[in-house]
């Protein structure tokens, strides 16, 4: 996929998952909205994946171009590290067991769940395209900033 295709892909993903996390539910709707994320995060999950292989070769090519920037782009990956594990356990965390029928939503915490994995979703959302736009910044500055002498 051309880095265009997948940049796009995964704007259109992160566009998805942040209306349905924006999707109200009330209490006792929270098993169908959890089964829809789950089944979004899915199927998604490919545009994400296909972004994080672009920026790994975007930050090589920085590593390669410029030096100096060695350890700035040891902290971009380690950064993509934990946003990946994060997408990893929030697709567990929302493919988990729903409340048994019957149960009292409130009651039973799962009113509290769902809100908690809509803000963090919405703050990993957030933060997945902080850092593709950190790395893109990273990849242009290391072949167009100025070096002094050895430009």
């Amino acid at each position: 996929m051309p880095k265009h295709d997948a940049d796009a892909e995964f704007e259109r993903a992160l566009d998805a998952l942040k209306a349905l996390s924006m999707d109200p539910s009330q209490p006792g709707e929270s098993p169908e909205w959890r089964r829809s994320l789950a089944a979004a995060a899915a199927r998604l999950s490919p545009a994400i994946e296909a972004t994080s292989r672009v920026q790994a070769t975007l930050l090589d090519e920085a590593e390669a171009e410029s030096p100096a920037l060695v350890s700035h782009i040891a902290q971009l990956r380690d950064e993509a590290a934990a946003i990946a594990e994060r997408w990893r356990a929030f697709r567990d965390e929302v493919a988990q067991a729903d409340v048994a029928a019957g149960e009292d939503p409130i009651a039973s915490g799962e009113f509290e769940k769902v809100r908690t994995i809509r803000e963090d979703l919405m703050a990993w959302i957030d933060r997945a395209r902080v850092h593709d736009s950190d790395v893109r910044t990273a990849h242009v500055e290391a072949f167009y900033r100025d070096r002094g002498v050895v430009d």
